[in-house]
């Protein structure tokens, strides 16, 4: 709310005054002059757009939560399948070493 100023009323209200050589208040897309006063409407409308957008904040922050979810339970397994890769590579490399060198020993007792 720029341009305005407020101040403390009687039992702890506050009153929305516009700013020195103001003559209204900008109130979000909305502007009322000191004539018209601020009505129950337009704090309903106010406190309506600020409940729309608290609702829409609060969808983002559950979307974002489960995408981050999602996210991590993807990294576990990629790394679960990497570690069963790495494990299937190690088997390969064995039996193909151990092949060649069975390979080498009868090629060489046939000598």
């Amino acid at each position: 709310m720029s341009g305005c100023r407020r101040w403390r009323g009687e039992a702890g209200v506050f009153f929305l005054v516009p700013a020195p050589g103001r003559h209204y208040l900008e109130l979000g897309s909305e502007t009322v002059t000191v004539e018209q006063g601020i009505s129950l409407e337009l704090l309903q409308r106010m406190i309506q757009r600020c409940l729309d957008q608290q609702t829409a904040v609060r969808q983002e922050n559950a979307e974002m939560r489960s995408l981050m979810l999602s996210l991590v339970d993807q990294g576990r397994r990629t790394e679960r399948r990497l570690e069963e890769l790495r494990d299937d590579l190690e088997l390969m490399l064995k039996a193909e070493l151990m092949g060649r060198l069975g390979h080498f020993e009868t090629g060489m007792e046939a000598q």
